[in-house]
């Protein structure tokens, strides 16, 4: 029944969520908790804007509360070291179409924890090899080149890189000058440090698409890219990072957030802990997650690579 804003009683809230809860949603299945508590943070908004409007006196659901969300650890999806040494062997083998960028991506992101949208967004102007370390500063969620600010204060931070993570930023380097060299007028220099053949960065919803058809090719599971995210928080307090400072790069706002979305118990971390930051060449081809070199078939997919350009629409 339709209830006037002046009568909304919090009681008309606890059984509005209990409706919402009953309701399903997209695929036939009950709203999750989170989203339940989405829901109910708009309509507390909206009503504050009625108190702010001097509409009503107060928000009769200011102590109104959503459901709890209980996350199982176990539950967080991340990848064992097997399934990443699985996927860099099937991708370093693979002839579908920049494949070295794509890998060299994923490792990125095992190596520092980089959301999908905070990867899209980097500049090369955001990389720092001298000291190095990158600036998270921006998220590219949306096709195009337009960037919007990082997620949260917190997000804004400074991410030290490993030895595997330079050589990670150095493949894309190169990958980029060689299509340069060969496109010349078209090749567009966005300055974006993940792009396309012709220059221009992916739609950020392919890169998921993209990391889905690679996995499927691996035979590997597939997680989707922030499990790749899940994966640098777990083998790292795995491998005695401090949890604070995992949080700090990985741009959490408190450490609860850190342990809460971290797979804290694998049968394999137990036994063979990640050192996920190798100090010296001979450490990261011995201890490596993965034990590649960027140096891998510089020539032997570069006929194939820029062959495929016209077809650069599926990747994206």
């Amino acid at each position: 029944a339709n209830t006037r804003l002046g009568d909304l009683t919090a009681q008309d809230g606890r059984e509005w969520l209990a409706r919402l809860r009953e309701n399903p949603g997209r695929g036939g299945r009950t709203l999750a908790p989170r989203t339940i508590r989405h829901c109910l943070a708009m309509l507390k908004q909206i009503v504050n804007a009625a108190v702010a409007w001097d509409e009503i006196s107060a928000n009769p659901l200011a102590d109104v509360k959503g459901p709890r969300i209980r996350k199982d650890p176990t539950k967080i999806k991340c990848w064992e070291r097997g399934e990443f040494q699985a996927f860099a062997q099937e991708m370093a083998k693979s002839t579908a179409p920049n494949a070295e960028m794509w890998l060299a991506a994923a490792d990125l992101t095992v190596l520092t924890g980089l959301r999908r949208g905070e990867l899209a967004g980097l500049l090369w102007r955001d990389v720092d090899f001298d000291n190095r370390q990158l600036v998270v500063r921006r998220n590219r969620l949306n096709p195009g080149l337009n960037t919007s600010e990082a997620k949260s204060t917190a997000s804004n931070r400074t991410i030290p890189l490993s030895h595997r993570a330079v050589t990670d930023l150095t493949c894309l380097r190169r990958i980029q000058e060689e299509d340069r060299a060969v496109l010349g007028t078209g090749w567009t220099d966005t300055g974006f440090l993940l792009v396309l053949p012709d220059g221009m960065p992916p739609n950020p919803d392919s890169i998921t698409r993209r990391f889905k058809r690679d996995c499927e090719r691996a035979g590997v599971r597939y997680m989707t890219w922030h499990g790749l995210r899940h994966t640098y928080a777990t083998f790292s307090l795995a491998a005695g990072v401090q949890v604070h400072d995992v949080s700090r790069i990985l741009g959490h706002s408190s450490i609860a957030i850190t342990s809460a979305n971290t797979r804290t118990r694998c049968p394999e971390q137990r036994l063979r802990p990640w050192k996920p930051w190798p100090t010296s060449s001979s450490a990261m081809t011995q201890n490596s997650l993965i034990g590649w070199s960027c140096d891998f078939w510089r020539d032997k997919h570069r006929n194939r690579r820029f062959g495929l350009i016209t077809r650069r629409a599926r990747n994206r």
